[in-house]
């Protein structure tokens, strides 16, 4: 009877053992995946931010370098036509506009993402923007200007978002 209480005992003591082992390590597994969960999210969020400052950066550049190119063009004294010089000009300010959009763009994405901005948002009909801005269009300072090129017309405006469209699909 002291054998088999023995045996029961050590075979109690081996069975819980066994399953204390497969507890630490069924624990150790998903401590592990929690882990590279985090880890790799921080890294996806890291990429993120890196393609961010890359987009901007080059969003930036662009108008940057109209701005200069039409200013330096400007300030050479060339003979220009009065269309010439107005046209120059005129893309000087679109393009500042444009800047300052980006810069607030980006202002507000700070704020969003420090929780001191939210939005809430809301589908948009494509076709009541076009309307609001068709009539807008018809008032004498509507703050909307356009630049047509072969493949698209680009229409900017003050109070809503840059909107490009394919010539033919409209």
């Amino acid at each position: 009877a002291d054998e088999a209480a023995m045996m029961n005992r050590a075979t109690r003591k081996q069975t819980f053992d066994i399953l204390a082992l497969v507890s630490v390590l069924g624990v150790t597994v998903l401590a592990g995946y929690a882990v590279s969960r985090g880890v790799r999210r921080e890294l996806d969020m890291a990429d993120m931010r890196s393609q961010f400052v890359a987009s901007v950066s080059h969003e930036l550049r662009t108008p940057l370098t109209a701005i200069r190119m039409f200013a330096e063009t400007l300030q050479m004294d060339r003979p220009l036509t009065p269309a010439a010089r107005t046209e120059y000009l005129d893309t000087i300010v679109i393009e500042r506009e444009r800047l300052s959009r980006l810069v607030d763009n980006v202002l507000v994405f700070s704020r969003l993402e420090r929780g001191q901005k939210t939005y809430h948002l809301r589908p948009l009909s494509l076709e009541a923007m076009v309307r609001a801005v068709e009539m807008r269009w018809q008032e004498p300072d509507h703050g909307i200007w356009e630049i047509r090129g072969p493949k698209r017309h680009h229409v900017h405006t003050k109070v809503m978002c840059h909107l490009a469209v394919e010539r033919g699909r409209v």
